[in-house]
């Protein structure tokens, strides 16, 4: 039976593990990133509302899930904000909390979502939810294109305090094929720095490219990937991986 050690939140974990179980996998939980909410700039979104701005990019379902609850606070009807999401649980917290919200692309990657996008966009400001790490590719795309993009951070990714007892007690008790499991560069980062020799013999796995591109170049020299970003995609990839001869 392959062991797989999912490196989420606790709380995310806690919700995919059952989709690895569901595969046969047995799953231990090592939570290398846990998110601190950040309070709403209320400066930022005064001037996105100021410049006219309607529409707002969510690329993380952590974002997702601050930028709904502070929406409603807003002076700015909630099923007016036009979105362009990437990701399929970004957009489904969308239109669970506002099922008339405008979702004007959706893409599975930051890259994705930019192919949709044509140059020399003239729209009005577009806010962007986000870490307070969050990275360059899309911000950067949506900038070359036109955008006026403006950030608010709503979280900040950290180690928890008690990785490092988690990680040796699921490497300890998982067998082999040992698989670990990423979803996001931050948990990559926090990884290395507690475990900077590889297990050998170890199987690395992530949800995108990002989070694998983070991987190899930690010295990962392969990287399990699925079609698309999603967690029971992962999972069946890894055990195609595995199964394979």
């Amino acid at each position: 039976m392959p062991s797989a050690i999912l490196t989420r939140s606790h709380q995310e974990n806690r919700r995919l593990a059952p989709v690895f179980r569901r595969r046969g996998f047995r799953v231990f939980s090592a939570p290398m990133i846990e998110l601190l909410p950040i309070p709403p700039d209320a400066s930022i979104t005064q001037q996105w509302l100021a410049a006219g701005g309607s529409r707002v990019v969510l690329s993380s379902a952590a974002a997702a899930q601050q930028w709904l609850a502070a929406l409603p606070n807003l002076p700015i009807p909630p099923d007016s904000v036009r979105y362009w999401i990437v990701g399929q649980r970004s957009r489904d917290l969308v239109q669970t909390r506002f099922p008339n919200s405008p979702i004007e692309a959706l893409a599975n990657s930051g890259a994705e979502l930019l192919r949709q996008i044509p140059p020399g966009l003239a729209a009005p400001a577009i806010l962007y939810p986000c870490s307070s790490q969050r990275r360059d590719e899309l911000v950067d795309g949506l900038r070359d294109r036109g955008a006026r993009v403006m950030e608010l951070p709503l979280y900040r990714p950290q180690l928890p305090a008690n990785a490092a007892r988690r990680l040796r007690t699921a490497i300890r008790g998982a067998g082999v094929p040992l698989c670990f499991v990423f979803f996001s560069p931050s948990a990559v980062a926090n990884f290395i720095s507690l475990q900077p020799e590889l297990p050998h013999g170890a199987i690395f796995a992530a949800v995108g490219s990002t989070t694998a591109q983070a991987l190899r170049r930690n010295g990962v020299a392969e990287v399990i990937t699925p079609s698309k970003p999603n967690g029971a995609l992962l999972a069946d990839a890894i055990l195609e991986a595995i199964e394979q001869p």
